[in-house]
């Protein structure tokens, strides 16, 4: 079924992500976990994780224990799928081990009756455990270390522990608190090893593995470094490059007098004669309806400004200058995000303009039509 607005186009260069991937496992001799979930950040969960394969990708993490299970269904690989998640629903369960995915278990209850499962299907169940550091979003607690401990001890015959897990609340944002989650990290290591259980660790995302190259885990979760964007880390700017753009088309041209009000609300103002190309890309594409002030976009390779609110699917854009140049026809194409000659409009000029985060304008943008470029 065609997505929406059959005018956008979603590009995705895979050629770009296969650079990113072998430029980030280059920078280390940890493991690359690739973050595939919610659609591969908008990029397509099938096709991206295929391209990582075949670069030698041993491991994709993804969030739902159903999305691990389409992923295994569709792709022939037999590498380790993590379920970021783990198990929810009864039926989760079971699913583990028909269809060998590894779950992130970060409670008791998900931990006894994943060791239940593993007794009623009579076969061992790999896991990972997921500690809370610091992010107070899911995971196992510090103190619960003791008890932790115990019960793997009993249940060694049902269940093996790969890896213990957390995840960085702030790594691009505060220092201090992500060297507290270290540090903390460490400390739940340390004692499981101390108990004589050989595990692998991961804690490390995008910013923090790129910001702290020395801190040495066995994983490193990569999500929107893959991606092609650098975090506002200098040293990898030139060097990821974006794997989404975002192109759309002119619907019409139309002629607004000076003083003309434009758009929904009439929020804008003509302050001379202007000449506004209707844009086929709205809020209902994953734009932003309000925050348009200053947004703009690229047609013949120069700049034009949005003008007014934001329309369902559609956007009035500013062409008065562009063409006493140019010809613009209805149909020509339209940069969204992305590069068109000496001119590009970028993610990081994007979430500024719409205030929207980049994770949140990738996953909204790339539920349209994808065309996948080899």
């Amino acid at each position: 079924m065609e997505k929406y607005n059959s005018l956008l186009e979603i590009r995705i260069h895979l050629k770009n992500l296969r650079s990113n991937y072998k430029y980030l496992q280059a920078k280390t001799q940890a493991e690359i976990i690739p973050i595939l979930k919610a659609d591969a950040y908008g990029h397509g969960l099938l096709l991206v994780a295929q391209t990582l394969v075949e670069e030698g990708v041993k491991n994709i993490a993804v969030g739902s224990v159903n999305e691990s299970v389409y992923l295994r269904k569709n792709l022939s690989w037999s590498g380790r799928i993590y379920s970021l998640f783990g198990p929810v629903l009864i039926e989760d369960y079971e699913r583990l081990s028909t269809y060998d995915i590894t779950p992130f278990i970060g409670s008791f209850e998900q931990l006894e009756k994943v060791v239940a499962t593993a007794k009623s299907v009579g076969k061992k169940i790999a896991i990972a455990l997921k500690f809370d550091t610091g992010m107070h979003r899911l995971g196992f607690q510090y103190a619960d270390i003791a008890k932790l401990l115990a019960y793997y001890e009993q249940e060694q015959e049902y269940i093996h522990v790969l890896e213990c897990s957390s995840h960085l609340a702030c790594a691009d944002e505060d220092v201090n608190v992500t060297e507290n989650q270290y540090e903390l990290f460490e400390k739940i290591i340390a004692e499981f090893h101390a108990k004589g259980f050989e595990i692998k660790s991961q804690i490390d995302n995008s910013t923090g593995f790129l910001q702290n190259p020395a801190k040495k885990f066995h994983a490193v979760r990569i999500g929107l470094g893959l991606y092609g964007y650098d975090l506002n880390i200098p040293s990898t700017a030139e060097e990821l490059l974006p794997v989404m753009e975002v192109t759309s088309h002119v619907i019409q041209l139309q002629k607004v007098q000076k003083g003309g009000k434009v758009s929904y609300g009439h929020t804008f103002t003509a302050e001379k004669n202007m000449v506004l190309a209707a844009v086929a890309f709205g809020y209902a594409d994953g734009g932003s309806r309000l925050v348009a002030k200053d947004t703009e976009v690229l047609i013949k390779g120069k700049r034009a400004k949005v003008c007014g609110r934001v329309c369902m699917q559609m956007c009035l854009v500013d062409v008065t200058d562009i063409i006493k140049t140019e010809h613009i026809h209805v149909g020509d194409e339209v940069t969204i995000l992305g590069q068109l000659e000496e001119q590009s409009i970028t993610l990081d000029e994007l979430t500024k303009k719409w205030n929207m985060g980049c994770y949140e304008i990738l996953c909204a943008v790339g539920k349209n039509n994808r065309v996948y470029i080899k």
